[in-house]
């Protein structure tokens, strides 16, 4: 299995779980009666569900980050994006999830319709080490399709604000999975 392969294995994998673990939050639901004859259609509607047009393709992120800080500093992070959603009027969505000596998750999600989709999405297991990436932090893709003109400036400003709230920390994935040694030379363009 290439690198690329397990990274994107990893990937579905936390979405998976952090899907189960909201799943099992949610203890008020009546047990379903039989299977639908069609999977429902998402009532999600917004720019946090890629997904809301229907469309079942599978989509690239335009960028990967990997911000090299410890759950301990997630709050910080849902705060820094929160504060980056409201000074450019997004969306802001916090869904994380934390029970107690089993599992810390981050999934927060910043978008605007017609633009880009930050997602941060991660899960520290406390009783296995099953889902730790070595040598990996906390990751953050930004989806979307939008031309280069569209969301390189709002991945500037958002490495902008990472740096400076992480300097040295801010670090960027190829599309192997594999941490890269240079910087995307866009970041090096002037800031709106």
């Amino acid at each position: 299995m290439s690198t690329r392969q397990r990274y994107v294995l990893g990937i579905a994998a936390i979405v998976v779980i952090g899907v189960l673990v909201a799943v099992a939050r949610d203890r008020t639901s009546e047990p379903p009666t039989a299977m639908p004859a069609s999977p429902p259609q998402s009532k999600d509607t917004s720019c946090h569900n890629p997904f809301r047009h229907g469309e079942a393709e599978r989509i690239d992120p335009k960028e990967s980050i990997d911000l090299a800080i410890t759950d301990d500093e997630w709050p910080e992070l849902t705060g820094l994006l929160e504060e980056f959603a409201r000074t450019h009027d997004w969306s802001f969505r916090d869904s994380s999830v934390v029970i107690p000596g089993e599992v810390t998750n981050i999934n927060v999600s910043v978008c605007a319709d017609n633009s880009l989709q930050i997602l941060v999405l991660d899960n520290h297991w406390k009783t296995t080490h099953a889902h730790d990436h070595p040598g990996k932090f906390t990751p953050i893709f930004l989806y979307g399709h939008v031309p280069a003109d569209q969301w390189q400036p709002v991945v500037r400003d958002l490495v902008g604000d990472l740096e400076g709230k992480w300097p040295g920390k801010v670090r960027f994935v190829d599309a192997g999975g594999n941490i890269r040694h240079d910087r995307p030379s866009y970041l090096s363009e002037a800031r709106d």
